[in-house]
């Protein structure tokens, strides 16, 4: 989670229902069963200003873009000239789709890596969305292309988009590891 002069270590993660309890609990237990030697895991949470995302629900063919989250990845050995500061944002772009006739509005997520290609590793990434009414998940290969588009598209009505009327925020799981300590295993088996 995001630090600040009042969280040094990390924001504390909120829960609004225990739906959202559930949800995070049945992410961590599942990361408990995984072999996760070489990888990390970060959960952290991409934000926007409630009046962005008033003004983005307003204009149904507009974008937005979330806050900057930015984490640092250590480096095994504990050098620290080679941790990495990755930093990623998640976008809505629209797209238009035509069905039976009639103009939908839909919009596709992708995350964008900002300043990527400074990092000492080449890293491997899942990004797994933690939410009790639906997932999202994003399979990236290669960390160092900067934008990983979902295959998803999301209409108003989908629960993702619900869920940003109620609370501007998207929550991920986020699992990396170096390309060159061996493939990161899925989590499930849309990832794999």
């Amino acid at each position: 989670m995001p630090t600040s002069v009042e969280h040094l270590f990390g924001e504390p993660m909120s829960f609004d229902t225990w739906q959202d309890v559930e949800a995070a609990g049945v992410m961590w237990q599942e990361l408990s069963e995984l072999d996760t030697s070489g990888a990390v895991n970060y959960v952290t949470e991409f934000k926007w200003r409630p009046e962005t995302m008033a003004s983005f629900f307003s204009t149904p063919s507009s974008s937005t873009s979330s806050g900057l989250v930015k984490f640092t990845v250590e480096d095994p050995s504990g050098d620290m000239e080679l941790d990495d500061d990755l930093k990623f944002r998640v976008n809505l772009i629209p797209e238009q789709s035509e069905e039976d006739g009639a103009m939908k509005n839909l919009h596709r997520m992708s995350l964008q890596l900002v300043g990527g290609k400074s990092s000492s590793k080449i890293y491997q990434i899942f990004f797994h969305t933690v939410d009790p009414t639906y997932q999202v998940h994003i399979n990236v290969p290669d960390h160092r292309q900067p934008i990983f588009p979902t295959n998803e598209v999301f209409h108003q009505w989908h629960p993702l988009m619900a869920g940003l009327r109620k609370r501007p925020r998207l929550r991920f799981l986020i699992r990396l590891k170096p390309m060159d300590s061996g493939p990161l295993d899925a989590m499930c088996g849309c990832c794999g």
